[in-house]
């Protein structure tokens, strides 16, 4: 919930941001749904050659990051 909010308004303060320099909206919009796609494509292929080279270890090394990152967000 907490990081739904978060987002939503750095989201929000980003656009409000990009209207306050006048810069073109659509330029903006497309180039970061391009760079969206691409890094979801590259992290998708990692994520396939690590999965077929780490088998169901995969899996454990997965869950131990997923941990880890909410260890730091615990604590830090």
């Amino acid at each position: 919930l907490f990081q739904s909010v978060a987002t939503a308004i750095d989201a929000f303060a980003v656009g409000v941001s990009l209207r306050a320099h006048a810069v073109n909206l659509a330029f903006a919009a497309g180039t970061i749904a391009l760079t969206t796609a691409l890094c979801c494509l590259v992290a998708l292929a990692i994520g396939r050659r690590l999965g077929h080279l780490l088998g169901d270890r995969a899996e454990v090394a997965g869950g131990l990051v997923l941990i880890a990152i909410g260890v730091k967000a615990l604590l830090g």
